[in-house]
């Protein structure tokens, strides 16, 4: 998820800042293991009209990324579950 505000500086440039914030948990089928992660993000962006010759848009962005893993120990047995699962 991701919001922010825009803020109208002039009637040609607006300029805005976001944040947001991302979750993943995955399983790991078969492999016995979980994966998690999370992402922060920060975001600085503009635009400004240039009349008839068009438009001057950017942005800036800034993520951090936290992530783990997290694998069991497997038996001979479980391997050859894991095996016939993937035949």
């Amino acid at each position: 998820m991701m919001a922010g505000v825009d803020v109208l500086v002039s009637e040609r440039v607006a300029v805005g800042a976001a944040l947001g914030r991302s979750h993943l948990d995955a399983s790991r089928n078969g492999l016995a293991g979980r994966i998690e992660g999370k992402l922060n993000t920060v975001a600085v962006y503009g635009r400004a009209t240039l009349g008839n010759q068009g438009y001057l848009s950017g942005r800036l962005s800034d993520g951090r990324l936290h992530a783990s893993m997290r694998t069991y120990r497997t038996t001979g047995r479980d391997l050859t579950e894991f095996g016939r699962q993937s035949e």
